[in-house]
Protein backbone atom coordinates (compact mmCIF):
# COMPACT_ATOMS: atom_id res chain seq x y z
CA UNK A 1 0.00 0.00 0.00
CA UNK A 2 2.88 2.37 0.75
CA UNK A 3 4.34 1.96 -2.73
CA UNK A 4 1.00 2.88 -4.32
CA UNK A 5 0.71 5.96 -2.14
CA UNK A 6 4.24 7.03 -2.98
CA UNK A 7 3.61 6.57 -6.72
CA UNK A 8 0.37 8.56 -6.49
CA UNK A 9 2.07 11.41 -4.58
CA UNK A 10 4.93 11.55 -7.10
CA UNK A 11 2.49 11.55 -10.02
CA UNK A 12 0.50 14.46 -8.53
CA UNK A 13 3.73 16.39 -7.91
CA UNK A 14 4.82 15.95 -11.53
CA UNK A 15 1.42 17.01 -12.93
CA UNK A 16 1.38 20.09 -10.68
CA UNK A 17 4.86 21.12 -11.78
CA UNK A 18 3.90 20.65 -15.44
CA UNK A 19 0.76 22.76 -14.98
CA UNK A 20 2.72 25.54 -13.30
CA UNK A 21 5.32 25.50 -16.08
CA UNK A 22 2.58 25.77 -18.74
CA UNK A 23 0.98 28.71 -16.92
CA UNK A 24 4.31 30.54 -16.64
CA UNK A 25 5.06 29.84 -20.32
CA UNK A 26 1.84 31.54 -21.40
CA UNK A 27 2.52 34.50 -19.10
CA UNK A 28 -0.02 33.66 -16.40
CA UNK A 29 0.63 33.15 -12.73
CA UNK A 30 -0.11 29.67 -11.39
CA UNK A 31 -0.58 30.91 -7.84
CA UNK A 32 -3.89 32.09 -6.38
CA UNK A 33 -2.38 35.02 -4.47
CA UNK A 34 -1.16 38.06 -6.36
CA UNK A 35 2.25 39.32 -5.28
CA UNK A 36 2.47 42.75 -3.69
CA UNK A 37 3.08 45.39 -6.35
CA UNK A 38 1.09 43.62 -9.08
CA UNK A 39 -2.48 43.47 -10.38
CA UNK A 40 -4.02 40.39 -11.97
CA UNK A 41 -5.36 40.95 -15.47
CA UNK A 42 -8.51 39.28 -16.78
CA UNK A 43 -6.47 36.75 -18.76
CA UNK A 44 -4.59 35.62 -15.63
CA UNK A 45 -1.37 37.52 -16.28
CA UNK A 46 0.10 40.08 -13.92
CA UNK A 47 0.85 43.73 -14.50
CA UNK A 48 2.58 46.20 -12.18
CA UNK A 49 0.26 48.20 -9.91
CA UNK A 50 1.26 51.86 -10.33
CA UNK A 51 0.25 52.68 -6.75
CA UNK A 52 2.24 49.98 -4.98
CA UNK A 53 5.26 49.48 -7.28
CA UNK A 54 7.33 52.25 -5.62
CA UNK A 55 6.69 50.71 -2.19
CA UNK A 56 7.59 47.22 -3.41
CA UNK A 57 10.81 48.51 -4.97
CA UNK A 58 11.74 50.26 -1.74
CA UNK A 59 11.11 47.08 0.26
CA UNK A 60 13.42 45.07 -2.03
CA UNK A 61 16.10 47.77 -1.85
CA UNK A 62 15.94 47.82 1.95
CA UNK A 63 16.17 44.02 2.09
CA UNK A 64 19.14 43.97 -0.30
CA UNK A 65 21.03 46.44 1.87
CA UNK A 66 20.30 44.43 5.03
CA UNK A 67 21.71 41.19 3.56
CA UNK A 68 25.30 40.38 4.52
Amino acid sequence: MGAVSEYYRRSIKERSAEGQARAVARGATPWSRVLFGYLRRDNGTLEPDPQTVPVAQRVFEMRARASP
